[in-house]
């Protein structure tokens, strides 16, 4: 069994959804897949003076978004960047709460977040993902989602997780999308 943290608004754990389920059906494994609260930052302004540091900030930005935009073009992946990542948490909470196998919502979860533009945090949005991709019943509780949200985050931040995607194998904990090809060999 692998256990996967995603957060939907994280560039790598977009990059990294396709070749996780890969090689989930190579390896005939099953996953559960657990939402992770990222702290995505917009790349800084650019300004007059900048210290060191905040020069630094900027430039390893850019560097991270071009080395995701890169990756993308290669995979032939859409992706809109937006200038402040905005928040996931309804979509990561009803992901916390969801019912057997999530596939289909995650998938649809990023690409409207990545290719439509869409605020994962709006409950209507939410929702209707949840109801396209299989939500049975009621329509999600966002105040139950969120809940459900804060304990996932907390239970993963104190099993050492710090980013998404990060995958957890037994007793290993993989923390990026780089670290597939351990992942595929352990399971």
């Amino acid at each position: 069994m692998l256990t996967a943290y995603i957060d939907f608004k994280a560039p790598a754990s977009y990059l990294a959804f396709e070749p996780t389920l890969r090689v989930l059906k190579d390896r005939g494994a099953a996953v559960q897949w657990k939402p992770f609260r990222c702290w995505d930052r917009p790349i800084p302004n650019e300004v007059q003076d900048p210290s060191v540091s905040a020069r630094h900030r900027r430039v390893r930005a850019q560097s991270r978004l071009r080395i995701h935009q890169h990756y993308a073009e290669l995979r032939g992946l859409e992706m809109h960047w937006r200038e402040s990542p905005g928040s996931s948490d309804r979509a990561l909470g009803v992901l916390a709460l969801w019912s057997g196998d999530a596939t289909r919502f995650i998938e649809s979860c990023y690409r409207a977040y990545w290719v439509q533009g869409q605020d994962l945090n709006d409950a209507d949005v939410v929702n209707g993902l949840a109801v396209t991709a299989g939500w049975t019943g009621e329509a999600p509780n966002i105040d139950a989602a969120l809940g459900a949200l804060e304990r996932e985050q907390e239970e993963g931040e104190l099993r050492g997780i710090v980013d998404a995607p990060a995958y957890v194998v037994s007793e290993h904990m993989f923390v990026g999308r780089e670290h597939l090809p351990w992942v595929r060999e352990l399971l």
